[in-house]
């Protein structure tokens, strides 16, 4: 699957709601005192922006990555200094089945409903 085919996806597993989606996912890190791009995925001492594109207000930015708990082809797992996120690639068709699967998922339904708070024993499952 080509870059430019691809739509990202960061959640924080605490909050649901809390990460983005879109075409853009860049790993940033400081380099000689500039930030610079050094790859599209999650990446040890890195801090990882998701979403539609900088120019938009439309992104997530996570705290630096300290450890990859799961890394997979399409799918990373990994904490950093505030949480843990999960990161997903996918090409459009399995973006949109992805969204639909979560929208008719009744947990979380009730979630959206405007739950304070969520098991996070179900984010297990």
């Amino acid at each position: 699957m080509s870059d430019k085919e691809s739509i990202y996806r960061l959640e924080d597993i605490k909050s649901p709601r809390s990460g983005s989606s879109g075409k853009m996912s860049d790993a940033y890190k400081m380099i000689e005192g500039k930030a610079e791009i050094v790859g599209n995925r999650p990446i040890i001492g890195t801090q990882l922006m998701v979403g539609e594109s900088f120019n938009t207000i439309y992104w997530w930015k996570c705290s630096p990555i300290q450890e990859i708990l799961i890394e997979e082809d399409n799918y990373v797992k990994f904490r950093t200094t505030t949480s843990i996120y999960e990161w997903w690639c996918y090409s459009k068709e399995e973006f949109y089945k992805q969204m639909e699967k979560d929208a008719s998922n009744p947990k979380t339904q009730e979630y959206y409903k405007g739950l304070d708070e969520i098991d996070l024993n179900i984010l297990e499952e």
